[in-house]
């Protein structure tokens, strides 16, 4: 042990030295880089952390090399005890191995690293931003005299709540176990469901303060790539000081149109979002929440309950028929009630109209602040209930809406008729497995009761009209069929969009149908499926494309202190409809024709970029990909943007390749040509 103990007081020594003689220039060079002095490390340490208590410095002796200063620091409440005691103290305080080949610092911390820490994970830090990052995130830092660098031993642990049963998302036949505040235990959760390696995840740290763990996951091979692009490149781009749940993060990714509905799926139960990953979904997990978020989320998946897929089909059909009879109720019930009662009496059978009217007789108020009250009354109470200590929400919802509706109706202020009204709609918003959808009709009702009580049923059917604009179903509706609960179909539903509305500042200031619409669909990557007619020559010779697939990929770039866009559109048809004197069965011919559907579609997206850059509104989405590819260009851009985006530099570049011709002959003209021109 001499010899050993010989060699690590000859590192001291040359460790000390050397410090002495690069001290002063490596502080000039960089005020992040470690110091060499130990205790010149402990006090910086003591003074960011303003002498915290909790932040325990433990200086002690390697068992092996007596007389070496070592030190160790961790965040009491971060970390596991155990696993510092048992294996970084104990192991690093037994005298076992003989150091005499240790001859310089690179060399005592791989034998450190190698032989002495008995803990899996293990990394090197050499700044003080990763000391101060791998503390806080529940690592214990091992420092030594005379080093430039330091060792991070992967310790965390602390409190953490135990895997418990959801709490506001029940089933009665299903796993019982939900998300934790610890995004490792989550994502143990979801591992131990789906046991894979294709499923991949990555991890980032969002908020400068907060440095909090952000995880995307996803299974390759089944998740759409771009998707999943898409949603790292919004992560990247948060610039926030904190992020204390998952909530944050829906504010920053969610699509920036207002709109009352979710448009990101949150739940607390493993085993939805592990049916989600399996669907080709993609999750993102925050730590410290127990909530994860998917997305895409479609319009059902929020009427959908993980115990539909634990029940008989038939069973599972009829609940979930239910939901959406549910949601209807709770959301124009009462508007309808207002509107019948008020401007179609004569929709009502006389006899109930009757029994109405003689309730209504001594009551002061019109229908419409009948009911205002009582759902008012009534959202009082749902918020008392879930705001009230557990012991007592029961008595509050229960006792206060018995002793409310009876006091009201006694006293006359309104009619058991509307007392019924709203107590239905309560309980059917109850029905609907997402809390943020049901809070979605809660929103809209107050609306629709408005729009009911000064236009009747005109204006319940013109704000559902507003709900959904200028969308239709199109497909074949006997062979098409729901998705998920009944077997899935190989023709689908699809969305035709029968033309674009353009508002500015709230106002409509443009409607854009036809080709224009189209090159608008283009540029936005919303193209599933569309037919392209382009022109052979005369007006009655022409062919049909259908595009069956087709990529947008936008660049945007800053030259001369100008914004440049990139617009590149790949697309894959298939002749559906020949009619030109063309033989396709000759590549020359084959290729003319798909510069002829570039051009087409070129002009189509040059047409939406010179309608967007006249009326100067950016509907196109350019400002938003130039923030997430270049956030410090975007901030100087920003508030003169609309002036900017009008005379911006937008070059448009289309590559369309024919697969398969779709044709079993020739073009009955060319053959006709052919045939006129040899005789």
């Amino acid at each position: 042990m001499k010899d050993g103990e010989s060699a690590m007081r000859r590192l001291r020594i040359r460790g000390k030295k050397q410090s002495e003689e690069t001290a002063k220039p490596t502080e000039k060079k960089t005020e992040f880089a470690l110091f060499s002095g130990l205790e010149e490390n402990m006090n910086k340490i003591r003074e960011e952390f303003g002498g915290s208590p909790d932040c325990i410095i433990r200086t002690f002796e390697p068992g092996c090399s007596p007389g070496i200063q070592v030190a160790l620091v961790y965040i009491e409440s971060l970390v596991n005890r155990d696993t510092i005691h048992e294996w970084v103290m104990k192991s690093l305080m037994i005298d076992s191995v003989h150091l005499e080949q240790l001859e310089d610092e690179r060399t005592a911390l791989e034998w450190l690293k190698k032989n002495a820490l008995t803990i899996g994970k293990i990394e090197w830090l050499d700044s003080w931003a990763q000391v101060y990052e791998s503390i806080l995130t529940g690592n214990a830092v091992l420092f030594g005299e005379g080093w430039s660098r330091c060792i991070a031993v992967h310790t965390a642990g602390g409190a953490s709540k135990p895997v418990s049963e959801p709490t506001s998302q029940t089933v009665i036949r299903g796993p019982k176990d939900s998300f934790t505040e610890s995004i490792d235990i989550n994502i143990g959760l979801i591992r131990r469901r789906i046991k894979t390696p294709n499923l991949w995840m990555t991890k980032l740290l969002i908020g400068s303060l907060t440095k909090t763990e952000v995880a995307v996951m996803y299974i390759q091979g089944i998740a759409n790539e771009n998707i999943v692009k898409k949603v790292l490149t919004k992560l990247k781009a948060i610039e926030i000081d904190a992020i204390l749940e998952s909530g944050y993060i829906e504010e920053f990714i969610q699509h920036k149109t207002f709109t009352p509905f979710p448009t990101l799926y949150s739940t607390e139960r493993p085993d939805v979002i592990a049916g989600n990953l399996l669907e080709g979904r993609v999750a993102i997990l925050v730590d410290n929440t127990p909530y994860v978020l998917t997305v895409p989320a479609t319009f059902p998946l929020f009427f959908q309950s993980v115990e539909d897929y634990y029940q008989r089909f038939d069973i599972s059909l009829l609940l979930r028929l239910i939901r959406y009879a549910a949601f209807l109720v709770s959301l124009l019930t009462p508007s309808v009630y207002i509107a019948l009662t008020t401007f179609h009496q004569e929709m009502v059978p006389t006899n109930l109209l009757i029994n109405i009217a003689a309730q209504r007789e001594g009551v002061p108020f019109p229908v419409v602040v009948e009911v205002l009250l009582m759902e008012l009354v009534f959202e009082v109470i749902r918020e008392a209930g879930v705001r009230a200590p557990k012991a007592l929400s029961t008595a509050v919802t229960i006792v206060g809406a018995i002793v409310l509706g009876e006091t009201a109706i006694r006293s006359g202020m309104v009619t058991p008729a509307t007392v019924i009204v709203v107590a239905t709609t309560a309980i059917a918003n109850f029905v609907n497995p997402s809390f943020n959808m049901a809070i979605a009709a809660r929103l809209l009702r107050f609306a629709l009761i408005l729009l009911a009580a000064v236009f009747g049923l005109f204006g319940i059917v013109l704000a559902l009209i507003v709900l959904i604009p200028g969308i239709k179903l199109s497909g074949d509706t006997t062979r098409s069929q729901i998705q998920d609960i009944l077997k899935k179909s190989s023709l689908p539903y699809q969305l035709s969009i029968n033309g674009i509305a353009v508002f500015k500042n709230g106002r409509l200031i443009r409607w854009l149908s036809g080709s224009t619409a189209r090159g608008v669909a283009f540029i936005r990557d919303q193209i599933s499926t569309t037919s392209v007619y382009v022109q052979c020559g005369k007006r009655s010779e022409g062919a049909t494309v259908d595009l069956i697939k087709s990529i947008t990929q936008i660049s945007a770039q800053v030259k001369q202190n100008k914004p440049v866009f990139r617009i590149r559109v790949d697309g894959e048809a298939a002749v559906e409809e020949m009619n030109c004197p063309m033989n396709l069965e000759d590549p020359a011919n084959l290729e003319i024709l798909e510069k002829k559907v570039s051009r087409t579609i070129a002009e189509e997206i040059n047409a939406a970029v010179r309608t967007a850059q006249k009326v100067k509104s950016d509907f196109l989405g350019l400002g938003e990909m130039l923030h997430h590819e270049n956030p410090a260009a975007w901030k100087q851009y920003e508030k003169k943007w609309p002036q900017l985006f009008s005379t911006a530099q937008i070059e448009v570049h289309v590559h369309t390749f024919i697969r398969r011709t779709g044709l079993r002959t020739n073009s009955y003209i060319e053959l006709e040509r052919s045939v006129n021109g040899g005789g």
